[in-house]
């Protein structure tokens, strides 16, 4: 499935999460679990809909992850799990 360039976050979450299920084999809590992470780095890359997936840059990305990585709150094993399932997102918002 091509994701159009704009696209509301709603729609690309639905897509992305029928993606997981049907491509990947992922489902149950682990698919909820990367669509929560999906939602979040979307939102806080791209803000508000229409979001313009040709705005997605490496840097962005590295960015996200560096942020998340230097928060307290959250334990190595969160941040390596949004590390993993980022690559997938982004593989499927080409």
């Amino acid at each position: 499935m091509t994701v159009p360039r704009e696209w509301t976050l709603d729609a690309i979450l639905v897509a992305y999460e029928r993606h997981l299920r049907e491509a990947r084999g992922v489902c149950g809590r682990t698919s909820e679990y990367y669509v929560k992470q999906a939602r979040r780095f979307l939102r806080e890359v791209l803000g508000y809909d229409p979001l313009d997936i040709a705005r997605l840059r490496p840097a962005a990305v590295i960015a996200y992850v560096s942020t998340r990585a230097a928060d307290a709150r959250l334990r190595p094993k969160t941040v390596k799990s949004v590390a993993t399932c980022l690559p997938w997102m982004l593989a499927f918002v080409p």
